[in-house]
């Protein structure tokens, strides 16, 4: 796993507590019961263990909290390609989505060692 600096450990984390923001947000103007509204719960779960991994609050998780997490994020960071791949290259929208998929990188990262880490 690429080791990371103080700072961009808290980079990373500053994104995600954007993104779990954003989705905190948007959780109450969705109909509950709907796929967005458990789509959105289930990214907001994920990117709380994210999270958890990163600042090593809380090391060991179930396997299927971990393979779930992944799945979510890697679910961000595909929808955050596409819209990347539709920004203008340099515009804010950009370098937005851009600075997400690294931090979502990172993030895989972690959730795949947390993984290797569970014992069966």
């Amino acid at each position: 796993m690429t080791q990371l600096s103080v700072e961009e450990i808290n980079a990373v984390l500053g994104i995600i507590d954007s993104t779990l923001m954003n989705c905190s947000n948007i959780l109450p103007k969705l109909k509950e019961g709907s796929s967005s509204y458990t789509l959105n719960q289930n990214r907001i779960k994920a990117l709380i263990i994210s999270k958890n991994l990163l600042m090593q609050t809380e090391s060991t998780f179930p396997r299927k909290d971990l393979e779930n997490a992944i799945i979510q994020i890697k679910s961000i960071k595909n929808k955050s390609t596409t819209g990347l791949n539709n920004a203008k290259a340099n515009s804010g929208t950009y370098t937005r989505f851009l600075k997400l998929i690294n931090s979502m990188n990172v993030v895989l990262e972690y959730l795949n060692s947390a993984m290797n880490d569970v014992q069966d």
